[in-house]
């Protein structure tokens, strides 16, 4: 949507625009903002898979991991609303037969093979968002105690993104004018108005430390995450019409 509006505004902005002059000259230039910010939301994203030969047992087992994750995470001030599950599939993996010789036959053997999990597997993916950052290494040792299988990474956000975005914004054409008043000039040339104006795409970063598998149920050492800065960025194109 944002992109519409940003398109339609820059054409609203053409059309308005005087038409160019005959062997007008006019100059294009991009310029850039960017503001460094912390974050100030973290994002935990989990997985929990079980496997049984019948779908209500890896359910089940799935069932009770995830609950004992929510007590836990409970226990630690985080509540249900920031605990949200993200995706849940149930799908069964076809048992293979047994390659030639056996599956202690040495070195690769073409064909069919026995797959890691044969039978029913459930996986749900879960994200707890926290505003507390000093418990992002908690959080993610009490879900491993509940035997959460994977832990994907952290990921950090700014709630004040769009307020942000607006600042970078106005350093960006800030920019662009600083580049084309040092063009101008250069050129013997003055800047009589702004030809064009559009903003160019945007996004801003989300932080990411990945974690992978998890190694032990239950780690010795509480695990630590410090989260960096946010830089969040915007790119304007101008077209500046110049004249003697």
């Amino acid at each position: 949507m944002r992109h519409i509006l940003v398109a339609s505004a820059a054409l609203a902005l053409l059309a308005a625009a005087p038409a160019k002059p005959p062997n007008a000259i006019t100059i294009t230039v991009n310029g850039e903002g960017a503001i460094s910010k912390a974050p100030d939301t973290a994002a935990v994203t989990a997985s929990i898979q079980t496997n049984a030969d019948t779908a209500q047992s890896a359910a089940e087992d799935n069932n009770g991991r995830y609950n004992d994750m929510r007590n836990k995470l409970h226990a630690i001030g985080v509540s249900d609303d920031q605990i949200r599950t993200t995706s849940y599939n149930v799908n069964y993996v076809q048992p293979q037969p047994e390659p030639p010789g056996g599956p202690t036959t040495a070195g690769p053997v073409p064909g069919p093979y026995y797959g890691p999990h044969p039978g029913f597997n459930v996986t749900r993916d879960v994200q707890i968002t926290t505003k507390d950052l000093n418990a992002v290494g908690t959080i993610i040792d009490q879900a491993l105690s509940a035997r959460v299988t994977n832990i994907y990474g952290v990921g950090y956000t700014n709630s004040q993104e769009r307020t942000l975005h607006a600042q970078a914004l106005k350093m960006a054409v800030a920019d662009a004018q600083q580049q084309a008043q040092a063009m101008a000039e250069a050129a013997h040339l003055r800047i009589v108005r702004v030809q064009s104006l559009q903003s160019g795409y945007y996004a801003q970063p989300m932080v990411m430390r990945a974690m992978g598998t998890a190694p032990s149920p239950t780690p010795q050492i509480p695990t630590e995450i410090a989260p960096g800065n946010l830089d969040v960025r915007a790119t304007v194109t101008v077209t500046y019409l110049l004249a003697p």
